[in-house]
């Protein structure tokens, strides 16, 4: 079984990634990247990321590692041209305070929104859609 799954919604310029209890930032975060990679390098539009990271257990060094990874250097995916949005559900406080120092000077200020469920943040998302 799979550490994660990411899908394009049907119809939707949405990118939905999930987390799952045995993802780790050592084994799974690079292939995770690639297969986001590759949806925003093959869409005609922008598109919305919404990581659900619910379930995923991280330490601190985990958060500092992804937030490096995903924000800096050649793999920065949340620099993508095609990504219009990052969204985060997550409870925890640790990913959040993580989440939300994306948006700063080290980081390139990739601004993130954060839910704490996957309804709230499809709702989101959708509103912003249907807002333009």
């Amino acid at each position: 079984m799979s550490t994660y799954t990411t899908e394009r919604l049907p119809g939707e310029p949405i990118v939905l990634q999930v987390l799952y209890e045995d993802w780790s930032v050592k084994h799974d975060l690079e292939a995770a990247l690639r297969e986001l990679a590759e949806f925003l390098d093959s869409a005609e539009e922008p598109l919305y990321y919404v990581v659900d990271v619910t379930r995923v257990n991280v330490s601190i060094d985990d958060v500092v590692g992804a937030a490096s990874q995903v924000a800096r250097g050649p793999a920065a995916v949340l620099h993508h041209p095609n990504l219009k949005e990052y969204v985060v559900v997550t409870t925890r406080g640790l990913i959040k305070l993580g989440a939300k120092g994306l948006d700063s000077e080290l980081f390139g200020f990739v601004p993130v929104h954060v839910c704490d469920t996957l309804e709230e943040a499809l709702d989101y998302v959708r509103s912003r859609i249907a807002g333009g």
